[in-house]
């Protein structure tokens, strides 16, 4: 086997090329302060503070699909790391889609990232937000912490098909005090998911379907009197089973003290009171 060799001169020019020619910042993985403050009550005052600010300066511009406006929950310097692109799309067929987002290892922006997050919408607005610090050290001069994004975004009223996109994305992060607020100073990701489905949304249909359970007067006067004593009741249970063994889900409905109730399907998305038999088990 033959070896090339490169001289010394030529090894530093090779050694120079591949410094100008790679456009990556060096990284430097978040820190943990080595010496961080043991007052349970100061590092909670912190912890409080940070969260709310990122919720101020970073959910809350995302919830609106503003990338440039959430670009201020970081510093100028920031560097954060990415995930990898995803080739989603709103879900057809009625399927739910999970994705598990990894983490693409690529330094970038901070605007960068915030268009990532934005464009995990869809097009569709964000109808449910949270952001949680659940891991936090306050050093001297920095803090660091991990948090989770939760973001829900639905397709608007007029369009054509319903869907719905659910992501959870945990971060690891350095945050600095700038002024009075807490900025991201460097960010990691570390793990998420992206889920994808048919967005229905919530109609009750309970009474149209023939679910009629514990509703007469008297029934309501006594639920109510429990209420007013702050007691509890346990009135039994509700349980999905295929009572005729024809395919479909029946209901069997059970109280404490009372006779069992037996909702039969009707095979047409209602449901059929029915008698329970005596030899039932």
């Amino acid at each position: 086997m033959r070896v090339a060799r490169l001289s010394p001169l030529g090894s530093l020019a090779l050694g120079l090329l591949a410094a100008c020619g790679s456009d990556e910042p060096e990284w430097r993985d978040v820190r943990v302060p080595e010496e961080y403050e043991q007052d349970l009550g100061r590092s909670e005052t912190a912890a409080l503070a940070v969260e709310a600010d990122l919720r101020a300066e970073l959910l809350q511009p995302l919830m609106a699909g503003d990338r440039s406006r959430a670009q201020q929950a970081f510093t100028e310097q920031a560097q954060v790391r990415t995930f990898t692109a995803l080739e989603a799309e709103p879900s057809a067929h009625g399927r739910v889609v999970p994705v598990e987002v990894e983490p693409s290892g690529q330094v970038d922006s901070a605007l960068n990232l915030t268009a990532q997050l934005v464009g995990l919408s869809l097009g569709g607005h964000c109808a449910r937000g949270e952001v949680e610090l659940d891991r936090f050290w306050l050093g001297d001069t920095f803090a660091a912490g991990r948090f989770e994004l939760r973001l829900g975004w639905e397709s608007s009223p007029g369009d054509a098909r319903t869907w719905r996109n659910d992501a959870r994305l945990t971060f690891l992060a350095e945050f600095v005090l700038v002024g009075s607020r807490w900025r991201i100073d460097r960010c990691d990701f570390v793990a998420g998911t992206y889920v994808t489905g048919p967005g229905a949304r919530m109609v009750e249909v309970t009474a149209q379907t023939g679910l009629h359970y514990g509703v007469s007067p008297r029934n309501r006067e006594m639920l109510q009197n429990f209420a007013d004593q702050h007691q509890t009741l346990a009135l039994g249970g509700l349980s999905a089973v295929d009572w005729e063994d024809d395919g479909d889900w029946d209901l069997l409905a059970t109280r404490r003290g009372q006779l069992a109730l037996l909702f039969e399907n009707d095979g047409r998305g209602g449901f059929l009171p029915r008698p329970l038999p005596m030899a039932s088990p």
